[in-house]
């Protein structure tokens, strides 16, 4: 499969949702888009399935060892860049430290965030402090090695069915979803709504993440079917499908911060799973239309920006609220300059040391 366009401006997309939450979340501004992250990394959880089955060449069992290699591989990939995000920002925490004073409680959950991150585990381990420290989108890192881990076994699975019908893979995609959504009421019930243990449970556990990227894969194999028979199909529909799916996206976008909070973690991901599959095919109108070149350009380099979006955003802070002081159009405008300049440099690096 060659490089999918739309998928590509679909990246783009989730990755300006994700950077306009840490906006608000490390620079206080935007406070609409607080929740606007939830619904980018679920985006990038169903297109991670996608792509997972999509590109999959073998649908045969693989042994634990074999998993353990391919995820190990896949890992060299991004590794260094992990640690060098994590290594700058315990410099900034350290400063922190010695400027506002010694928080030792802090210290000891950032120590085990760190021993965590190195070993890629933090988002196993259910302790905020602990999953969001330092870099704190890298947690994201330790699910997708779950993901690596777990995509031969969901490739084959989905492969042997029986039936691998369109109205059968829906089928399925629904079930997984309904059953989400009864862990997190059920979970909810049970401890009386706590949002830290739902947040670590259901937001950040590779477990739950495990069955949406389940989900992801599903719509691979719909796309497949639905691309073998693409002949006829109607551009006037699949304008219409891709017009609802915008729409829905917009207006999750608009009231998600009025959804009961542990509902917000999974109310997203049918219409993450429709994004997927229409801008996939590109069929009709809309998706050509979105699909333009700054947004591709942007979704080509949406995971350097992932990774190094956070650090660059709390490097500006401490530099803004200990030194600089800029206003707000400067602090936005010079924010906006480091993440992609930070993130092309990022890309240029990766692609020099992968022709080695």
């Amino acid at each position: 499969m060659k490089r999918n366009e739309g998928i590509q401006a679909l990246r783009g997309i989730a990755i300006i949702l994700i950077v306009l939450s840490h906006y608000n979340a490390v620079l206080g501004v935007f406070p609409w888009a607080s929740s606007f992250g939830a619904i980018g990394v679920d985006i990038f959880v169903v297109i991670s399935g996608f792509l997972s089955y999509v590109l999959s060449q073998k649908f045969e069992r693989v042994s634990v060892r074999k998993r353990i290699e391919i995820t190990r591989y896949k890992i060299k990939k991004f590794y260094g860049m992990h640690i060098a995000m994590e290594a700058f920002m315990l410099i900034l925490f350290c400063v922190n430290q010695c400027i506002y004073g010694v928080n030792w409680l802090e210290i000891m959950a950032t120590a085990v965030g760190i021993i965590a991150a190195m070993f890629l585990l933090q988002s196993f381990v259910p302790i905020r402090k602990v999953y969001y420290a330092l870099n704190g989108v890298a947690w994201y890192l330790s699910d997708s090695v779950w993901f690596y881990f777990i995509a031969p076994v969901v490739n084959c699975w989905i492969h042997n069915l029986k039936n691998r019908s369109k109205w059968e893979l829906i089928k399925r995609i629904a079930f997984l979803y309904v059953t989400q959504g009864i862990l997190i009421a059920t979970t909810s019930f049970l401890v009386r709504g706590n949002y830290k243990v739902l947040h670590a449970l259901f937001y950040v556990s590779p477990f739950f993440r495990g069955i949406e990227f389940v989900i992801g894969s599903l719509v691979g194999a719909l796309y497949k079917i639905i691309k073998e028979n693409s002949k006829g199909l109607n551009a006037k529909k699949w304008t219409l499908y891709e017009v609802m799916s915008l729409i829905s996206l917009i207006a999750i976008c608009g009231g998600i911060n009025n959804v009961k909070a542990e509902f917000g973690f999974i109310i997203a991901i049918p219409v993450a799973c429709a994004l997927v599959l229409t801008f996939a095919l590109s069929i009709g109108n809309l998706s050509k239309l979105v699909s333009n070149l700054l947004l591709i350009k942007i979704g080509d380099i949406s995971f350097e920006i992932f990774i190094t979006h956070f650090t660059a955003l709390s490097y500006l802070e401490f530099i803004n609220q200990n030194f600089a002081h800029f206003g707000m159009l400067p602090l936005l405008v010079i924010a906006f300059i480091l993440i992609f300049g930070v993130a092309l440099i990022t890309k240029k690096i990766r692609q020099e040391g992968a022709r080695k």
